[in-house]
């Protein structure tokens, strides 16, 4: 089975915690995540997104999020990223990448990165 091209993200709400997940589409569950903390009064302060999708996104959040039983981690945001940074990313082949939203979204943008990833897949 070819594993779904997902993101691992964080965010980070002052005086709630930082949350980790995974997404196909992180800029709109991060989008999601804004408008539910909005609805409380909060905002978030910050956010991470892996720069590509992973293969073990959810082995990372689950390394992550460790045996908290809560949504938001009570652990600084930088000690998150640094260890969503030490993980590792497992790539997800040519064609999954081509279909996350984040790279649609970034060729749609910026056609040389499309054909930047042309010619990686050429090598």
């Amino acid at each position: 089975m070819i594993p779904r091209a997902q993101h691992l993200y964080l965010v980070e709400i002052p005086g709630v915690g930082v949350k980790v997940g995974v997404s196909a589409s992180p800029l709109q569950r991060i989008a999601a995540h804004a408008r539910d903390a909005s609805a409380y009064g909060r905002s978030i302060a910050r956010t991470w997104v892996s720069p590509e999708p992973q293969a073990n996104a959810l082995q990372n959040e689950r390394i992550i999020k460790g045996a908290s039983p809560r949504e938001y981690l009570d652990r600084s945001f930088d000690e998150c990223v640094a260890e969503a940074e030490s993980l590792p990313s497992e790539p997800i082949e040519e064609r999954d990448v081509r279909d996350s939203p984040v790279t649609k979204l970034l060729t749609g943008m910026f056609p040389a990165y499309g054909e930047w990833l042309d010619r990686e897949a050429a090598k």
